[in-house]
C-alpha cells in the first residue's frame, strides 16, 4: 500500500514538472499557433485556398493566401512555386473579404480587380453587370475606367455591346452621336437605326437611305447573323459600310466563298473583278471558279489558270474515311493536271488519281504535292499521316525520311493512333525507334497517347521514365503523371512533391 502511494506521488510530481518545463511551453505555443492559423483562415479569410504546389497550370478562380497575405494568382506550377501578385495589406480587410467572380473581389472598404484596388468605387453598392460593366451608387465603370459622362441611375446594358442611359446610346463605351434615343432600334450586332439614320457601330452612315435599308443575310445560325457585312438600299450595295462601286442594287446577289454578282459584274468583297463574266460564272468550290472562257483559282486574290480548258475542266474531289478530309487542291482538264493554279508537270490526265492530302499518282509516277518521288509505283501505299511505304522501305510521311531497322513485311500502324507503329522486332513513334520496349506487351495509355507501357517499363514518347512503378502509374494530364512513389513532370521526377496529395486542375 505504501509503495503504491509512493509511486502515485512520484508520478504526479513528474507530471507537475513536465507541465512546468520549457518543453511543454514550446509544445503549447506551437499548438496555439496552429489552431490560431486555421481559425484565422476560417474567420478572417473565409476558407480561401492556400497558394500551394497542389495545382498546376493557369487557373480561373484566382484568389489564394500565402504568409497571411491574399494573392491574385496568375499561374501555379508544381516545379517552380506560383506566379501572382499580393493585394496590399494596407488596403485589405480580411474579415469581410469576398470573391465576386474570377475578376472582382471586395471587402467592406474597397473593390479589387485582380490585385488592384479600384479607387472611387463604393464597396457597399458595387454591382457586376454584363459585358464587363460594373456600377455603384454614383458611377458606371468599364473594366477599371470610370465612365463619367454616363448617367448611372438610368444606365442599361443592351444586347451586342450596346448600352444606353436617359440621354444617349453607346456602342462599347463610345457615345453614338446624333442618335434619337426615342426611336433607336438595334438591327444586328453591328447595325443600329433611328428615324433619321443608319449607324454602323458608332458611325453614322450618312449616305445610306434608312427607309430602304436592308441587311443582306449571308449566313444565319441560331437566329444570329454570322456574316452581316453586306447591306443595301435603293441606291447601292455596301460591304462593311463601304460602297461597292458600279453595282446594280436590284440584281445584286450573294454567291459562295464571299463572291457576289449583279447582272453585269462579279465582285469579291467590295472589289470588282473585271475579267470575270457574271452571266456564265460558275463557282466550282471554295478555290476554283470558271466562266465560259477561262478557269480561275482563288487564294488571297483571283488568279487566271493559264492553258486551262474551261469546257473540260473539273475539280478532283477526294474523300477517304481513314484521313477524314476533303481535298480541294487538284483539278484537271483534257490536257493537264493542276495543283492549285499550277500545272503538275509530267502528270497523265487520264490515269491521274489522288491518294491523300499530299500524295497522288498516275501510270508513270508517284507525286508528293507538286514533285515526282523515288517510291516504287506498284507497291507504294499511304498508311497514315505519319507513314508511307513501298516494297523497299517505310518512310516518314512529311519529311521523306527512310525509317531505319524496319521489317517492311510485318510493319503495321497501331489501332486508334497513327503516330505509333510496330513490326516483329521494334515499336516506333514517328521515325524514332523506342528502345528496350517489349513488342508483344506494348500498349498506349487511353487517357493520353504521349504515354505508353509494356510489361517492364513506362515511356513518354520514345523515352523511358526511370523509376516509374508500373502497377500504380497513372497519367494526370499532358505533362504530369504519378505513381505511389513519385510525381513526374514529362519524364523527370518532381522532387519534394507528395504523390498522395498532388492534384491537377480539371
Amino acid at each position: 500500500m505504501e509503495n503504491n502511494l509512493k509511486n502515485n506521488t512520484q508520478n504526479s510530481s513528474i507530471i507537475k514538472k513536465f507541465f512546468k518545463s520549457k518543453i511543454f511551453l514550446v509544445f503549447l505555443v506551437i499548438l496555439i499557433l496552429i489552431n490560431s492559423y486555421y481559425l484565422f483562415n476560417k474567420v478572417f479569410y473565409k476558407g480561401l485556398p492556400k497558394c500551394s504546389l497542389e495545382y498546376t497550370g493557369y487557373t480561373d478562380n484566382n484568389y489564394c493566401i500565402k504568409k497571411w497575405k491574399i494573392f491574385y494568382l496568375l499561374a501555379q506550377f508544381a516545379w517552380r512555386d506560383f506566379m501572382g501578385y499580393s493585394i496590399s495589406w494596407d488596403w485589405i480587410d480580411p474579415r469581410t473579404f469576398e470573391i465576386l467572380n474570377d475578376i472582382y473581389a471586395k471587402d467592406n472598404k474597397n473593390i479589387y480587380k485582380y490585385w488592384t484596388r479600384l479607387e472611387w468605387v463604393n464597396s457597399n453598392s458595387f454591382e457586376v453587370l454584363e459585358y464587363w460593366y460594373t456600377k455603384d451608387n454614383k458611377n458606371i465603370y468599364k473594366y477599371w475606367t470610370r465612365l463619367e459622362w454616363v448617367n448611372s441611375n438610368s444606365f442599361e446594358v443592351l444586347e451586342y455591346w450596346y448600352t444606353k442611359d436617359n440621354k444617349n446610346v453607346y456602342r462599347y463605351w463610345k457615345k453614338i452621336e446624333w442618335v434619337n434615343i426615342e426611336t433607336f432600334e438595334i438591327l444586328e450586332k453591328n447595325y443600329l437605326k433611328d428615324k433619321n439614320n443608319i449607324y454602323y457601330n458608332w458611325k453614322r452612315l450618312e449616305w445610306v437611305d434608312p427607309k430602304t435599308f436592308e441587311i443582306i443575310k449571308y449566313l444565319v445560325i441560331n437566329n444570329h447573323v454570322i456574316n452581316d457585312w453586306y447591306i443595301k438600299d435603293k441606291n447601292s450595295v455596301y460591304y462593311d459600310w463601304k460602297k461597292i462601286e458600279w453595282v446594280d442594287s436590284k440584281t445584286f446577289e450573294l454567291l459562295e466563298n464571299y463572291f457576289t454578282k449583279d447582272k453585269n459584274n462579279v465582285y469579291r468583297f467590295w472589289k470588282l473583278i473585271k475579267w470575270l463574266k457574271a452571266k456564265t460564272l460558275k463557282i466550282l468550290n471554295e478555290n476554283y471558279l470558271k466562266d465560259h472562257n477561262n478557269v480561275y483559282y482563288y487564294w488571297e486574290e483571283v488568279k487566271k489558270i493559264e492553258w486551262a480548258d474551261s469546257k473540260t475542266f473539273e475539280v478532283l474531289e477526294f474523300y477517304k474515311k481513314t484521313f477524314e478530309l476533303w481535298n480541294w487542291y487538284y483539278a484537271k482538264d483534257k490536257n493537264n493536271v493542276y495543283r492549285h493554279w499550277k500545272i503538275l508537270k509530267w502528270a497523265d490526265s487520264k490515269t491521274f488519281e489522288i491518294l491523300d492530302e499530299k500524295f497522288s499518282k498516275d501510270k508513270n509516277n508517284i507525286y508528293k504535292e507538286s514533285s515526282t518521288t523515288f517510291y516504287d509505283l506498284e507497291t507504294f501505299k499511304v498508311l497514315s499521316r505519319e507513314y508511307v511505304k513501298d516494297k523497299n522501305a517505310v518512310y516518314d510521311y512529311s519529311y521523306w525520311k527512310k525509317i531505319l531497322w524496319v521489317d517492311v513485311e510485318t510493319f503495321q500502324i497501331l489501332k486508334n493512333n497513327d503516330s505509333y507503329a510496330k513490326d516483329k522486332n521494334n515499336v516506333y513513334k514517328y521515325w524514332k525507334k523506342i528502345l528496350w520496349v517489349d513488342v508483344e506487351t506494348f500498349q498506349i495509355f487511353k487517357s493520353n497517347d504521349s504515354y505508353t507501357k509494356d510489361k517492364n517499363n513506362v515511356y513518354r514518347y520514345w523515352k523511358k521514365i526511370e523509376w516509374a512503378d508500373l502497377e500504380t502509374f497513372e497519367v494526370l494530364n499532358t505533362s504530369h503523371s504519378k505513381d505511389k512513389n513519385n510525381v513526374y513532370f514529362l519524364d523527370e521526377i518532381e522532387k519534394w512533391v507528395d504523390p498522395k496529395t498532388f492534384k491537377v486542375p480539371h
